[in-house]
């Protein structure tokens, strides 16, 4: 093979990588193996990507992720990571975040976004919610889950 003919594999080898969004972590994939089931995170150790079956945006859904979720002190707090996979267009994502407490109760919730996403970055959003445990109240576990997921195009 002549060195023109290396240099321009190499070329569309780039070109298709750049073009497909791979990136060295893995391909742009998440280690949910959950499907589109809902995603839920308990103590701070994220359980996959996140969003209900009742999301509208099954891509949408894929591209966020539970980082953290947690009761510390004042507020239940949860960060949660947008992975924009588009290789060309810039995201705002919306979603309803919910706080569970140990028996499956709903806390509470919240409607944060993760505003402009760069194609081919992550970008993470830091949600609070204030929140007052009643004297002799366990609150025990929080448990937090991702729905009404949405990403629009800016």
């Amino acid at each position: 093979m002549k060195i023109r003919h290396v240099r321009a594999v190499a070329v569309a080898a780039v070109a298709a990588v750049a073009l497909t969004g791979a990136r060295q972590s893995g391909g742009g994939c998440d280690d949910n193996s959950g499907g589109s089931g809902g995603g839920t995170t308990t103590g701070g150790s994220s359980a996959g990507a996140g969003a209900s079956s009742g999301s509208a945006d099954k891509g949408a859904a894929e591209d966020l992720r539970i980082e953290s979720c947690e009761w510390n002190g004042s507020e239940l707090a949860a960060r949660v990571r947008a992975t924009n996979r588009s290789a060309s267009t810039t995201y705002t994502y919306t979603y309803k975040l919910t706080f569970s407490g140990f028996d499956g109760k709903t806390l509470d919730s919240s409607h944060p976004s993760i505003p402009a996403v760069l194609p081919g970055r992550s970008a993470a959003k830091q949600a609070g919610i204030p929140y007052d445990v009643p004297d002799n109240a366990r609150l025990g576990e929080i448990s937090c889950k991702l729905t009404e997921v949405e990403r629009t195009a800016v």
